[in-house]
């Protein structure tokens, strides 16, 4: 996925936001202090993952999902946005990725300094939290312009067993992200929203890069619940010691927040 070419297809969408009159007023989905949602997503994964001196050298000799044959597979997501002011907001979530797959290997791998032949069982699993802060220095009637500046904190681990052999790996990779984010009204009940973040680090215990794009739309069914659809690419890069990890997901969602 060219995260370009998506953050144009954002900037695009939400050009009109900066046309609009400003008002006194915002539509009524707007007026909360607390939102609250839940989605489903269903990325297609690209998970390579390897430690040990070859990792050191950008040696990832397999990628996880297509070895193992890992399909997509719906994934929860949890949010909470805090809402003191107009135009300042705090966001908290958290995505619980987790996948299992037994396969037969079509050639040896080698993970964490062990070969494996044969059939095998691939586990792995990325908690991938998001803290974070948003300022909408454009706020209109029907809808707004903002910057985002968070921390997405990434907890991967991975193990593959087979044939009386079983090796695994972890690595904590915290990586900050500064980004944009809009929404218009295409309706007073009907809302499109955007964002993207990203951010690259060089150097330190930690190197790794991380890029996230949602784009969604939100039918408002009444002023504080509402049914939403989109679509979400992650990609997170990192390296940490001898571990190298290059995670990309990516795929549609549906969803419901309820606002207070």
């Amino acid at each position: 996925m060219r995260f370009r070419g998506m953050m144009s297809v954002l900037v695009v969408s939400l050009a009109t936001v900066s046309t609009v009159a400003a008002q006194s007023d915002v539509m009524p989905a707007e007026k909360f202090h607390v939102e609250f949602g839940t989605a489903w997503w269903q990325p297609t994964p690209h998970l390579s993952i390897q430690t040990d001196a070859l990792a050191s050298v950008g040696l990832v000799d397999f990628d996880f999902a297509e070895e193992f044959g890992i399909d997509p597979s719906w994934v929860s997501e949890f949010w909470t946005v805090l809402k003191p002011a107009l135009k300042h907001k705090v966001r908290v979530s958290y995505v619980p990725v987790r996948y299992e797959q037994t396969s037969p290997l079509q050639t040896p791998i080698s993970f964490n300094g062990t070969t494996f032949f044969g059939s095998a069982t691939a586990s792995l699993k990325w908690s991938l939290w998001r803290f974070g802060y948003e300022w909408d220095f454009m706020s209109r009637e029907r809808g707004f312009l903002g910057m985002l500046a968070d921390v997405k904190y990434n907890k991967v681990s991975a193990s593959v067993r087979g044939l009386g052999a079983a090796e695994a790996t972890h690595a904590n990779a915290p990586i900050p992200g500064l980004g944009i984010i809009g929404r218009g009204y295409v309706h007073p009940k009907v809302q499109i929203s955007g964002e993207f973040t990203g951010f690259k680090i060089v150097g330190g215990d930690v190197e790794g890069s991380l890029y996230d794009f949602d784009i969604s739309a939100t039918a408002n069914i009444f002023k504080s619940l509402g049914v939403q659809g989109g679509y979400r690419a992650v990609k997170a890069d990192y390296t940490v010691d001898e571990d190298v990890g290059d995670l990309t997901l990516r795929g549609p969602y549906v969803g419901f927040i309820s606002r207070f």
